[in-house]
């Protein structure tokens, strides 16, 4: 029998959380993957400076699933090797639940092997590495975990869940709300690994968090995930597919075509700045701080909007200084307990 590779990536600001409740000795058999929705930008940081706008887009070739009905948005990227057109779909995500059928995979394991902190923090340690292609590349401990940067806020909460997930009262409960979630993703099978770190030309960017006002001391520094993947193996017979529903009356499902299972097939869910999601290189853009990250704050049990102590990620330049950029996402440990009754609705 043979095997495809399919893949899942992962970009910008989004929330890692285990699909297990505070208090609750139970093995994590299942993660959310939570976008806030930031069409709008964020309310400003502690400078005044407005959080640029992002747009959550699940991004696919057409040429390899079966429906390609109505995108969003179509993209044509020329290779500077090729000279030829790379042609990619677009499907704005709108508070929509995303799933996956991957008949014959494994269950869920998420890659998450602790990286020493003298490691997470060394450019050179980091670059050895990266020359040998070291097992601990794939460790999701890359990504910054809530109970390293604030112990009290580590859990996924909010005084009421149907902030964020509609309640039992409505039609269809547990997805997600409109203007607050632009996607909860659910995986429970294949390989959760980190996919790049983010880098400045063949360097691993090191990061500081602290405090931005009043300016506070640094408490914790180190590299960071720029995209996280799923890796999922299929048996070559069996097709993988992906559902993208805002109730259960309106989903849209693309399938794998029957003569695309072979080699590496992808597709990425990216929460990114307009100009990320449209030019092949992006736009740089340069502020004080990253109101991106501190968003992901607001998703904490415990979160207080005059709670200023949040730390920010700043990162470490050649050439001495800071500069603060864009980080990818978090990762909580798990949900409140007062979600109970919403992990019930989401089939895991």
């Amino acid at each position: 029998m043979g095997y495809y590779k399919f893949r899942v990536v992962f970009s910008g600001p989004c929330a890692y959380v285990p699909n297990i409740l505070k208090g609750t000795p139970k093995s994590v058999t299942s993660l959310s993957v939570i976008l806030p929705e930031l069409r709008k930008g964020s309310l400003g940081d502690a400078d005044g400076i407005q959080a640029d706008r992002h747009r959550a887009a699940l991004v696919y070739s057409p040429d390899d699933f079966d429906v390609d009905e109505d995108p969003d948005a179509v993209l044509f990227v020329k290779s500077e090797e090729t000279g030829l057109y790379k042609h990619s779909s677009l499907y704005f995500l709108r508070a929509e639940r995303v799933t996956f059928k991957f008949p014959g995979a494994n269950n869920l394991i998420i890659e998450d092997e602790e990286i020493a902190s003298d490691i997470i923090k060394d450019r050179e340690r980091i670059k050895e590495l990266i020359a040998y292609k070291d097992k601990l590349l794939r460790s999701i401990d890359w990504l910054p975990a809530m109970k390293r940067l604030r112990p009290d806020l580590q859990w996924f909460g909010a005084e009421d869940p149907i902030h964020y997930f509609r309640g039992s009262d409505d039609s269809d409960p547990g997805y997600p709300v409109i203007g607050h979630l632009a996607a909860h993703v659910i995986l429970k099978q294949g390989n959760l690994i980190t996919d790049q770190l983010d880098m400045i030309n063949d360097d691993p960017t090191i990061w500081e968090f602290r405090q931005h006002k009043p300016p506070g001391p640094v408490v914790h520094t180190q590299a960071l995930a720029n995209s996280i993947a799923l890796e999922v193996s299929m048996p070559e017979e069996n097709q993988a597919s992906v559902t993208i529903a805002f109730s259960s009356k309106e989903t849209r499902t693309l399938t794998l075509r029957k003569d695309r299972l072979t080699g590496t097939r992808s597709i990425e869910i990216m929460n990114r700045e307009l100009e990320a999601i449209f030019l092949p290189e992006g736009l740089e853009v340069e502020r004080l701080v990253d109101q991106d990250f501190r968003h992901l704050y607001s998703f904490a049990e415990g979160y207080r909007p005059d709670d200023f102590n949040f730390p920010l990620p700043h990162k470490i330049v050649f050439g001495g200084g800071n500069e603060v950029g864009t980080c990818g996402g978090h990762k909580f440990s798990g949900f409140s307990e007062n979600f109970i009754h919403v992990l019930g609705q989401w089939d895991i």
